[in-house]
């Protein structure tokens, strides 16, 4: 895909996880949450911006220094539930830079959609290849948890597939760009990354599902012409032509960005990244393992892979069926953290159990044995015989036979007989 170029936003020296969608030579669209707003949404200043290019045909990588001047907001932008998360960066490129992007101005019915990022690998002061992947998710499920995206579902889409993150093998960071297969077989950028809701609170092994939200950049077109005073190359079935409108178009404002129960999270995901990944005992919620659950309605997601930047056509046409799950994190023992937590309850509370099933068992027992044992009428028998023993003794066996008859009074008879032969 060597007719492609990407580029990513800098703030005070550090590369950004929000890459820019490239306009031409001298501008290109950013999310506004990657910027760091005042109040009343103007550019903090106090932050230092750049943006770097990769290279293309026989231009070099690029960085050009950004003013807060150059950036423009959607006039419409609202932080709060993210509806319009756009803005315009304007930078002096090369005089002989020539490149230019073309956006498409249809809606997707159907057609193949590409998420691609690609890093650049300050270690070894290169790009990386790029990370695409071609499937997208059940627009029900995006629905379900984005009210944004409910009121608004023709300017943005949404999947569940995410990257490895550079920061750490531990975190997910979602793709940058969305492109899309046109009809005539033309791959062109139709996208940006907004924002993700998560089921959890971290894209670092501390959510169980992860829905990252797209907005769709034809309907800003015109606020793009807007501000850089140019038309913008747009594609539109198998016609390429030059947008010249400029009406600024807004979303439709939402209750809220996200539901309740769920988690919103934007604009440059590595510094809580960083953090995470350097204070790993300050993380409040335990790995749980893959970012795609068993109830996530969902298609499943795609396998992350690299592509060459010439091949990214042929991602358009593969079937990329599905992603590998990252295991629940697990010590030398193969027993997860949760396992072994739950092992640590559940042991003294069965040892509990047992010791009372022991006590109440035995307690039972213990009655109907002494309800088996006492007998009055062996009772009986038993006093009578030492009766008969006594008065042997003594020399007197006139004691009354013992019958059925006579046996509820045959204690009392015997008692006072004892009785009368001790005044004799």
């Amino acid at each position: 895909m060597a007719e492609f170029r990407y580029a990513y936003l800098y703030k005070n020296g550090e590369q950004t996880s929000c890459m820019a969608a490239i306009i031409d030579a001298r501008s290109a669209f950013v999310a506004a949450n990657c910027i760091n707003l005042t109040n009343n949404n103007n550019v903090d200043t106090s932050t230092v911006y750049k943006i770097h290019f990769s290279p293309w045909n026989n231009e070099k990588e690029a960085t050009y220094d950004l003013a807060p001047s150059q950036f423009t907001i959607h006039p419409n932008y609202n932080p709060k539930t993210l509806e319009n998360n756009i803005a315009v960066i304007q930078f002096t490129g090369s005089s002989d830079d020539n490149y230019s992007g073309s956006v498409s101005t249809k809606d997707f019915n159907g057609k193949t959609k590409i998420y691609v990022r690609e890093d650049y690998n300050e270690t070894s002061s290169s790009w990386n290849k790029p990370n695409v992947v071609n499937r997208g998710i059940n627009e029900s499920d995006c629905m379900d948890n984005s009210p944004l995206y409910t009121v608004n579902k023709y300017w943005m889409t949404c999947t569940s597939s995410t990257n490895t993150s550079m920061i750490s093998s531990d975190c997910s960071i979602p793709y940058g760009l969305l492109y899309k297969d046109d009809d005539d077989g033309a791959i062109v950028m139709t996208g940006i990354y907004s924002h993700s809701i998560l089921f959890g609170n971290n894209m670092c092994g501390g959510s169980t599902r992860i829905l990252n939200y797209f907005t769709v950049l034809w309907p800003y077109l015109g606020f793009a012409v807007n501000t850089i005073g140019r038309g913008v190359n747009a594609v539109n079935q198998n016609s390429t032509f030059v947008y010249v409108d400029k009406d600024i178009n807004a979303m439709n404002p939402p209750a809220a960005a996200n539901t309740p129960t769920t988690t919103l999270e934007g604009g440059d995901l590595y510094p809580g990244q960083r953090l995470i990944r350097d204070n790993p005992e300050e993380s409040t919620t335990e790995s749980l393992g893959s970012t795609s659950s068993g109830n996530d309605k969902s298609t499943a997601d795609s396998t992350t892979k690299e592509y060459d930047s010439d091949s990214i056509e042929d991602v358009a046409q593969s079937d990329i069926s599905s992603k590998e799950a990252a295991s629940t994190s697990s010590d030398e023992s193969g027993l997860s953290k949760s396992t072994k937590i739950a092992i640590g309850v559940a042991v003294p509370l069965g040892v509990l159990l047992v010791l009372i099933v022991f006590i109440v068992g035995f307690h039972l027992w213990k009655v109907k044995r002494q309800d088996k044992t006492w007998d009055p009428q062996a009772e009986a028998m038993n006093l009578r015989s030492i009766a008969i023993e006594l008065h042997e003794e003594n020399g007197d066996a006139g004691l009354p036979p013992y019958s059925q008859a006579n046996r509820s009074e045959a204690p009392y008879d015997l008692y006072r007989g004892s009785l009368d032969d001790s005044k004799k």
